[in-house]
């Protein structure tokens, strides 16, 4: 198993802008429960990536499509969002 990543590293990335964690159920045990409810309720396959943005950011990711269907959920904070 390779080395964690830890908060204080996390710190020093965001002063260069947003950090994400593609396949974070593979990183944290309660995402990959999600993950695997989610499969499971939908039958289909699901994943879940992690994408912490700093204070002040107005843009995380440059507009784009996804190929798959997407449902975002923001914890904190505020942003403007177009879908």
């Amino acid at each position: 198993a390779g080395r964690k990543t830890t908060w204080e590293e996390v710190e020093r990335q965001l002063k260069g802008g947003t950090v994400y964690f593609n396949t974070a159920g593979s990183l944290w045990p309660t995402l990959g429960a999600l993950c695997r409810l989610t499969s499971h309720a939908f039958g289909l396959p699901s994943n879940v990536n992690v994408y912490v943005t700093p204070p002040g950011v107005t843009t995380s990711v440059p507009p784009h499509t996804d190929k798959q269907d997407v449902l975002a959920f923001q914890s904190a904070g505020a942003k403007r969002w177009r879908v």
